[in-house]
């Protein structure tokens, strides 16, 4: 097999199995590590409400745009200096993609600062 065919077999490999960038994800920095998500619990009376924040994801995996979504959100609460993130809506859409259809969530959260996320929700 010749260099070019061979680079152009694995080039379609690439694209066709979806390992695009919207396969790939960044990993959560550590401070949006910290950040507590829930769906259903509302946070302690004692936490502040910072805002709202909202992250989207793709993927031809629903649960896995799901997640980035959420880690989108922990990501802006981190910045805004909370740690505890409350579901408020998911938004589900799909999209064509190079290597099929995907997924796309986009998650919107209330964002809190609590002194202890870790009993921060009732």
């Amino acid at each position: 097999m010749t260099r070019w065919t061979l680079g152009w077999a694995c080039g379609w490999a690439v694209a066709v199995s979806g390992c695009g960038p919207s396969s790939t994800h960044k990993p959560l920095s550590p401070e949006a590590a910290k950040v507590r998500y829930t769906e259903s619990q509302e946070p302690a009376s004692s936490c502040k409400r910072l805002g709202t924040a909202r992250g989207s994801g793709r993927d031809p995996n629903e649960k896995v745009a799901q997640r980035r979504a959420v880690d989108a959100t922990r990501e802006q609460a981190a910045e805004m200096g909370g740690n505890v993130v409350v579901l408020l809506e998911n938004q589900r859409g799909g999209l064509a993609g190079a290597g099929g259809p995907e997924a796309e969530v986009v998650a919107v959260v209330e964002v809190y600062r609590c002194e202890d996320a870790g009993a921060a929700i009732k």
